[in-house]
């Protein structure tokens, strides 16, 4: 009875945090007080934005909570769980500055940057990186 109750709260401890989670976007985002066409644009922008990124968040915890601690981590060493890690950052910022340029860029085209790795917005690298560790 105990574990069953455990499991069952841990499932709704899941479900209310990605529930707000992903209810960020819509929660804080400005309010768009304006009848200028180029500001309202700019929000619903910005509201895409931010959930697309949030809903990358999703698979990015599970994953590392379920397969780089688990099975990686515990299993085979730090070393191969650090490598993961970095795989991860790497493709989480590249991701995320790819929704941005497609979201952002004129006419909806995206930006091909010169080199492989381009320096986002601090703050978005910042909460990846902690978003992926603290979890």
């Amino acid at each position: 009875m105990f574990k069953s109750t455990n499991r069952i709260n841990s499932w709704l401890i899941h479900l209310v945090f990605w529930a707000v989670y992903l209810a960020l976007p819509f929660l804080v985002r400005p309010n768009p007080n304006t009848t200028d066409i180029h500001e309202i644009e700019r929000f619903q922008r910005w509201t895409i934005l931010y959930s697309l990124v949030c809903f990358s968040h999703v698979p990015i915890f599970y994953f590392h909570t379920e397969f780089l601690i688990k099975k990686i981590l515990k299993k085979k060493g730090v070393l191969l769980y650090l490598l993961g890690i970095v795989i991860l950052i790497v493709l989480s910022f590249n991701f995320n500055d790819f929704i941005r340029d497609l979201i952002f860029s004129p006419g909806n085209e995206p930006r091909r940057s010169s080199g492989f790795f381009r320096r986002g917005p601090l703050m978005s690298g910042i909460f990846q990186i902690l978003f992926i560790f603290a979890i």
